[in-house]
Order: structure tokens, then sequence, then C-alpha cells
């Protein structure tokens, strides 16, 4: 049996009002509930896959909501590919993963698109 990829669900007025109040400007578009993309120099639109280090683990957050915890750092990286890869894949939305070394310091994993 064949699926097509989910498309994202239209902006609603809640989703209007998490742009102001996270200061989403013309820069930034809206793709589905809680995922705002950021558009790089180049003028393509990015969607982020971060890992940061939490309490003994590794947190892997999808436009900064935490989804997945990992008890290892290489568990979070490949699990993370994999959903970025998928990401661009199946709707074909340019896609990297970002992982933090602690607060302020992170490096590009993985970029797909």
């Amino acid at each position: 049996m064949l699926f097509l990829p989910r498309r994202p669900a239209p902006a609603m007025a809640s989703d209007a009002a998490l742009q102001r109040n996270t200061g989403a400007t013309l820069s930034k578009s809206h793709a589905g509930p809680g995922h705002l993309i950021q558009r790089e120099e180049s003028g393509m639109e990015r969607h982020m896959l971060s890992i940061k280090p939490d309490r003994g683990g590794w947190v892997l957050f999808d436009g900064g909501r935490p989804i997945e915890w990992f008890h290892t750092r290489q568990g979070a990286v490949a699990i993370g590919e994999v959903k970025a890869y998928a990401l661009y894949h199946w709707s074909g939305i340019p896609s990297a993963l970002r992982v933090f070394v602690d607060d302020t310091v992170s490096m590009t994993e993985a970029r797909f698109g």
C-alpha cells in the first residue's frame, strides 16, 4: 500500500500568536504546528533538528521541542540523522542536524537538501 507524506496543517490564529511571541519576522516561515523554519543566507528554508546534553544523557529537539531522550550521543545522532533525512526525502524540506557540545557551542552534524 502506498502512503503519501502528510502535508503541513494550514496556519491558524494560535500559530500567528506563537510567531509574535517568538519574534518571527518575514525571514521565518511556518511549516506546521510548532515548527518555525529559519531561512539561511541562500534563501533556502532549512528545518533544524538539534541534540543537547541533559541529565546524564542527550535530548533530540525538533524545532525547539524535545522529542526523544538518549543515553548516548551516538544514539541521538543516529536517530537525528534518520529523522532529518526522512524529512527531506518525504517532504522535500531541506533539514539539518546540529549537535550542541555545551549551552553555546554547536556543530552541524548532517545536512540534507
